[in-house]
């Protein structure tokens, strides 16, 4: 019966002219999204995405909002969203701005992905929207354009008026998007530069890696940022030591080095971690680099100790106390970090050091952790004998990716394993 409905109402709209022929289509095509048939809805649905009907997305919409259902894509008909893919495009961004507000928290995520997707056409709509009075849209509007990044510098007029917001998470996340666009966001370097006196440390914080994201073109806040290697907060502090490497030429740097080296006595590991990442970039005197680093391998924060052995074995490969110093972390290591670990191990002429420290480092219970774990302990051949015992014991473990591993680095170590009680 659906299917007779549509052939009739067809041969109806042949009849009215070929000159508005495809507008009385597309309108009767968007009547029959009302019909209570599924198989009329899903017809005209698809007829209409073909057409890329704009004006078929409020319709389409509705579609979306009939039943009970009042969570993402549950039961929501497949073929309505088909159809929103196709249509959906520069056209229909202030219907998607306003999907912003739906209710429904899955509409609000679809709508976001799209207007994300389609990029710098949607940029000056969504910009002209931030004088809303709703907080919470603004704020979701600032997210997209900083999801939309560097093709978003349209907007940047509008963010950097943002950066003197009443609402802190405005200003943060307006902060945010003009980081996300990149060097084409020169312009707001002296608003960001007064954002770094901002009430909120948030918001400091993100006016800090924003510079960063600007580049070379924000050279001129290096002054600034040092003097926020001594902010009240961690947060902000923190995130000062990479941003000082961004701004700056490749190589020595007597500008900044004193004061991350001082920032290495920092209260705070956080601030203390990002110092030793950032000094290996621009400390050029050998010695002080050397001492540096050494007084570092006992500081508290094992990511601290983690860094600075690696900074040692990049400059010295036969520094006994930095492979002791990974010896000992090794079984307090996660996986995040592990790759440091794995190349600091790799490197060093004596790698048979942090041996003991892999072998208690077994014990993880992260198995891709652990697989890597097993393949350090194969790389170091015949000499790793003393790890043969806790590997037999791998060969318990129910994981077979774990037991696999463990058995190719027992053959790598001693090729007759098997034959040995």
């Amino acid at each position: 019966m659906a299917l007779m409905t549509m052939v009739l109402g067809m041969g109806v709209l042949a009849a009215i002219g070929a000159r508005f022929y495809p507008q009385a289509v597309e309108h009767w095509y968007i009547r029959q999204l009302e019909s209570a048939n599924e198989v009329t809805r899903k017809l005209a649905a698809e007829k209409l995405a073909e057409m890329g009907s704009v004006k078929a997305v409020p319709a389409l919409l509705r579609v979306l909002e009939r039943g009970s259902d009042t969570d993402y894509f549950i039961q929501k008909p497949d073929y309505v969203f088909e159809a929103l893919k196709k249509v959906v495009g520069p056209k229909a961004v202030p219907e998607l701005i306003q999907l912003l507000k739906h209710p429904e928290h899955g509409m609000r995520v679809w709508a976001e992905d799209r207007l994300k997707r389609i990029g710098a056409e949607a940029v000056p709509i969504l910009a002209g929207s931030l004088g809303d009075k709703d907080n919470d849209f603004r704020v979701k509007v600032l997210e997209i354009l900083g999801r939309i990044g560097h093709d978003a510098g349209a907007a940047v007029p509008g963010l950097i008026d943002l950066l003197k917001d009443k609402e802190g998470k405005v200003r943060q996340e307006a902060a945010n998007s003009l980081g996300s666009v990149g060097p084409g966001a020169r312009a707001a370097v002296s608003a960001l530069l007064d954002a770094l006196s901002d009430e909120e440390p948030l918001v400091r914080r993100k006016a800090v890696w924003a510079l960063g994201e600007i580049g070379p073109d924000a050279a001129s806040a290096i002054p600034a940022l040092i003097e926020k290697l001594q902010d009240p907060h961690p947060l902000v502090r923190a995130a000062v030591p990479s941003v000082l490497i961004q701004l700056g030429p490749r190589g020595p740097r007597p500008d900044v080095t004193p004061e991350l080296l001082h920032a290495l006595k920092d209260p705070s590991g956080a601030v203390r971690e990002a110092a030793i990442l950032a000094l290996p970039s621009v400390l050029a005197d050998r010695s002080v680099a050397l001492t540096a680093y050494t007084e570092a391998l006992s500081d508290s924060r094992v990511q601290v100790r983690v860094r600075a052995a690696a900074a040692l074995i990049a400059l010295d490969p036969e520094n006994e106390p930095a492979i002791v110093a990974i010896n000992e972390v090794l079984p307090q290591i996660d996986s995040e970090l592990f790759y440091v670990v794995e190349n600091v191990v790799k490197t060093t002429k004596k790698p048979v050091l942090a041996l003991s420290g892999l072998i208690k480092a077994t014990g993880a219970r992260d198995r891709r952790l652990l697989e890597r774990i097993i393949g350090l302990i194969e790389s170091l051949g015949a000499k790793a004998r003393a790890a043969i015992p806790a590997l037999k014991v791998l060969l318990d473990n129910t994981d077979p990716s774990v037991t696999s591993a463990a058995t190719q680095a027992l053959s790598k170590i001693d090729p007759e394993w098997m034959l040995k009680p």
